[in-house]
């Protein structure tokens, strides 16, 4: 379950939200990433890690920014980012109630105090399935997108794959 696409793309936004010449957010209260698998969180606490404390006298990690979206109930930071980039329709589909479970989507997003950023595969907004309670759980994917994502912001090209960005007013900045 680990997505290389997905950590070369929040990488470079992970290392200058975490950078102390960047907004220097730490994993403790500043910065949190939520992912959907325990292969990702420990794809990206290897990738990045600045994104972990680590013990001095045992060298093992203590408070880590990554985590799944179950361990980061009760828990906010300043800047939450969300990683849901799965793509294969049929893995969706197969995994509905538990990607497009509604408490998860609220958990993962109410973490946030200040600024919330999502990563997503377009496949996960676009989800049609007959099973009427995963249509209704996408449905709520399909608002988050439609009603909060409405100014494109950047479109390009990373590792071979179109991107898109999209958020809010650009013209409103944003302040840690």
């Amino acid at each position: 379950m680990r997505n290389r696409f997905e950590r070369q793309l929040i990488t470079p936004i992970l290392e200058h939200l975490a950078d102390p010449a960047g907004y220097g957010l730490d994993p403790v209260k500043g910065l949190g990433v939520v992912v959907p698998h325990r292969a990702q969180r420990a794809d990206l606490q290897e990738e990045v890690p600045i994104l972990t404390l680590i013990d001095p006298v045992t060298g093992a990690g203590t408070v880590s920014a990554v985590d799944t979206v179950e361990r980061f109930q009760g828990g906010e930071r300043t800047v939450i980012l969300v990683g849901a980039t799965e793509s294969d329709r049929e893995y969706l589909l197969a995994s509905g109630k538990f990607l497009m479970d509604p408490r998860r989507l609220t958990v993962a997003l109410s973490r946030a105090k200040r600024k919330m950023v999502l990563v997503a595969a377009r496949s996960v907004f676009e989800l049609f399935s007959a099973d009427e309670e995963t249509f209704t759980n996408s449905q709520l994917w399909k608002n988050l997108l439609r009603r909060t994502c409405t100014v494109p912001l950047w479109t390009g090209e990373r590792g071979g794959r179109r991107v898109e960005v999209w958020g809010n007013s650009p013209t409103t900045p944003w302040e840690v």
